[in-house]
This record gives C-alpha cells, sequence and structure tokens, in this order.
C-alpha cells in the first residue's frame, strides 16, 4: 500500500492503480484507485483536452465530482465547436452537458 501510494504522488498513476486494484481487502484502496484516474483528469482540463478528460472521469462517475466535471468538459467542448462553427457537434456536446453551463 505505502508503495502504491508513493507512486501516486510521484504521477506514476498507472502503476499505482493497478497496485490499489489489487489491494481490493483494504479499506479505501478503491478511492485510492479512483484517484489515479481524477488526477489526470485534472490534468487533462488545465491542458483543455475535453476528450481526454471526458474518459477518464467516465471511468470514475461517483467519485468526488466526477459527473459535474464530465457535464463541465462537454460544455467547454461545446463551446470551442461552437466557436470553430461545427454546430452539428456543438449542439451534440450541449445536450450531453445538460443544464452545466445554464
Amino acid at each position: 500500500m505505502a508503495e502504491a501510494k508513493d507512486l501516486l504522488e510521484s504521477g506514476e498513476y498507472d502503476t499505482a492503480r493497478k497496485i490499489f486494484l489489487e489491494l481490493t481487502d483494504l479499506p479505501g484502496t478503491g478511492d485510492l484507485a479512483s484517484e489515479c484516474l481524477y488526477r489526470p483528469a485534472e490534468a487533462c482540463m488545465a491542458a483543455e483536452d475535453w476528450d481526454g478528460a471526458i474518459e477518464l472521469l467516465s471511468r470514475i462517475p461517483d467519485y468526488r465530482d466526477s459527473r459535474s466535471l464530465t457535464l463541465q468538459c462537454h460544455y467547454r467542448k461545446a463551446n470551442e465547436l461552437e466557436e470553430a462553427g461545427d454546430l452539428e457537434n456543438a449542439a451534440a456536446e450541449f445536450l450531453m452537458a445538460g443544464e452545466w453551463g445554464s
């Protein structure tokens, strides 16, 4: 467990996640495994990589504020598509964002 926590803190998310998922008998490892996806999703959002963030967050929908962040990413992506003139795909993303941007 200590090794996996060290890996998490050093940014070795994939390796840390694998270890946490193997430690199913220890309390808290599920949340730590989810954190290994959440942190890279936050980095994707900071880099405005909406698709990357959506993909990661969709794997942990019940962790922290992942659902809300996923809707936010769809909204941000929709805005970019709209600005680029891709109205059809922007409309689809706005639908996936639901009420987030209202």
